[in-house]
Protein backbone atom coordinates (compact mmCIF):
# COMPACT_ATOMS: atom_id res chain seq x y z
CA UNK A 1 0.00 0.00 0.00
CA UNK A 2 0.87 3.77 -0.35
CA UNK A 3 2.19 5.30 2.51
CA UNK A 4 -0.45 8.39 2.29
CA UNK A 5 -3.18 4.95 2.25
CA UNK A 6 -1.13 3.72 5.40
CA UNK A 7 -1.27 7.31 6.87
CA UNK A 8 -4.68 7.35 6.58
CA UNK A 9 -5.80 3.98 7.72
CA UNK A 10 -3.88 4.82 11.24
CA UNK A 11 -5.41 8.06 11.63
CA UNK A 12 -9.26 6.47 11.00
CA UNK A 13 -8.45 3.23 13.11
CA UNK A 14 -6.71 5.83 15.83
CA UNK A 15 -9.71 8.22 15.96
CA UNK A 16 -12.25 4.90 16.03
CA UNK A 17 -10.46 3.41 19.26
CA UNK A 18 -10.55 6.53 20.84
CA UNK A 19 -14.43 7.13 19.91
CA UNK A 20 -14.68 3.49 21.84
CA UNK A 21 -12.41 4.11 24.59
CA UNK A 22 -14.94 7.52 24.96
CA UNK A 23 -18.12 5.76 25.03
CA UNK A 24 -16.83 2.96 27.33
CA UNK A 25 -15.54 5.74 29.65
CA UNK A 26 -19.08 7.67 29.78
CA UNK A 27 -20.92 4.51 29.94
CA UNK A 28 -18.72 3.71 33.26
CA UNK A 29 -19.09 7.13 34.44
CA UNK A 30 -23.05 6.68 34.29
CA UNK A 31 -23.07 3.12 35.75
CA UNK A 32 -21.07 4.05 38.61
CA UNK A 33 -23.26 7.10 39.44
CA UNK A 34 -26.36 5.77 39.10
CA UNK A 35 -28.11 4.77 42.71
CA UNK A 36 -31.23 2.84 41.35
CA UNK A 37 -33.36 6.39 42.23
CA UNK A 38 -33.84 7.37 39.34
CA UNK A 39 -36.64 6.97 36.38
CA UNK A 40 -34.31 7.37 33.66
CA UNK A 41 -31.92 4.79 33.20
CA UNK A 42 -34.33 2.24 32.67
CA UNK A 43 -33.82 -0.50 30.09
CA UNK A 44 -37.21 -1.86 28.45
CA UNK A 45 -41.14 -1.34 29.07
CA UNK A 46 -41.28 0.95 32.45
CA UNK A 47 -44.48 3.35 33.85
CA UNK A 48 -42.17 6.09 33.33
CA UNK A 49 -41.64 5.02 29.75
CA UNK A 50 -43.93 7.69 27.47
CA UNK A 51 -43.05 7.86 23.64
CA UNK A 52 -45.51 10.41 22.04
CA UNK A 53 -47.99 10.49 24.68
CA UNK A 54 -48.19 6.83 24.79
CA UNK A 55 -47.31 4.91 27.84
CA UNK A 56 -44.64 2.13 26.98
CA UNK A 57 -45.27 -0.51 30.24
CA UNK A 58 -46.01 -3.35 28.51
CA UNK A 59 -43.91 -6.04 26.76
CA UNK A 60 -45.82 -5.82 24.10
CA UNK A 61 -45.79 -2.41 23.34
CA UNK A 62 -42.29 -2.07 23.83
CA UNK A 63 -41.98 -4.87 20.96
CA UNK A 64 -43.72 -2.79 18.84
CA UNK A 65 -42.01 0.19 19.20
CA UNK A 66 -38.54 -1.72 18.80
CA UNK A 67 -40.29 -3.16 14.97
CA UNK A 68 -41.04 0.22 13.96
CA UNK A 69 -37.79 2.03 15.08
CA UNK A 70 -36.07 -1.15 12.96
CA UNK A 71 -38.62 -0.40 10.21
CA UNK A 72 -37.83 3.04 9.97
CA UNK A 73 -33.41 2.61 10.04
CA UNK A 74 -33.80 -0.26 7.44
CA UNK A 75 -36.23 2.23 5.17
CA UNK A 76 -33.60 4.92 5.90
CA UNK A 77 -30.81 2.32 5.26
CA UNK A 78 -32.34 1.01 1.43
CA UNK A 79 -32.83 5.14 0.62
CA UNK A 80 -29.77 6.28 1.80
CA UNK A 81 -27.66 3.65 -0.12
CA UNK A 82 -29.70 3.09 -3.00
CA UNK A 83 -32.05 5.65 -4.12
CA UNK A 84 -29.90 8.99 -2.61
CA UNK A 85 -26.84 8.75 -4.46
CA UNK A 86 -28.66 8.13 -7.95
CA UNK A 87 -30.82 11.17 -7.30
CA UNK A 88 -28.01 13.45 -5.48
CA UNK A 89 -25.49 12.91 -8.44
CA UNK A 90 -28.23 13.77 -10.63
CA UNK A 91 -28.86 16.90 -9.40
CA UNK A 92 -25.81 18.45 -8.60
CA UNK A 93 -23.91 16.59 -11.73
CA UNK A 94 -23.64 19.50 -14.03
CA UNK A 95 -21.87 17.53 -17.01
CA UNK A 96 -25.14 16.10 -17.37
CA UNK A 97 -27.16 17.73 -20.20
CA UNK A 98 -29.89 14.61 -20.87
CA UNK A 99 -31.74 13.17 -18.17
CA UNK A 100 -33.34 10.62 -19.36
CA UNK A 101 -35.04 8.88 -16.80
CA UNK A 102 -36.41 11.81 -14.32
CA UNK A 103 -37.10 15.79 -15.56
CA UNK A 104 -34.88 18.03 -13.87
CA UNK A 105 -38.15 19.33 -11.41
CA UNK A 106 -39.23 15.79 -10.88
CA UNK A 107 -35.23 15.49 -9.20
CA UNK A 108 -35.26 18.30 -7.49
CA UNK A 109 -38.37 17.28 -5.71
CA UNK A 110 -37.57 14.29 -4.77
CA UNK A 111 -34.40 15.38 -3.66
CA UNK A 112 -35.82 17.42 -1.61
CA UNK A 113 -38.28 15.66 -0.42
CA UNK A 114 -35.67 13.28 0.72
CA UNK A 115 -33.74 16.10 2.50
CA UNK A 116 -36.99 17.06 4.25
CA UNK A 117 -37.80 13.30 5.06
CA UNK A 118 -34.13 12.69 6.61
CA UNK A 119 -34.87 16.28 8.54
CA UNK A 120 -38.21 14.65 9.93
CA UNK A 121 -36.96 10.85 11.08
CA UNK A 122 -34.15 13.00 12.76
CA UNK A 123 -35.97 15.10 14.85
CA UNK A 124 -38.80 12.06 15.33
CA UNK A 125 -36.15 9.29 16.83
CA UNK A 126 -34.00 11.77 18.32
CA UNK A 127 -36.38 14.42 20.01
CA UNK A 128 -39.66 12.58 20.48
CA UNK A 129 -38.20 8.93 21.61
CA UNK A 130 -34.73 8.98 22.57
CA UNK A 131 -35.43 12.52 24.86
CA UNK A 132 -38.41 11.45 26.29
CA UNK A 133 -36.98 8.42 27.78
Amino acid sequence: MEQNTLKLRKRLFTAFHINIALVAVVIAIVISFNEGKTPYLNVGWHPDLFILGCNIDTKGKYICLILLLGLLEAVDVYINDTIYPYISNNVRNNNIKHIKEFTKNELRLLNNGSYVNDIDQVYFINYCIYLTN
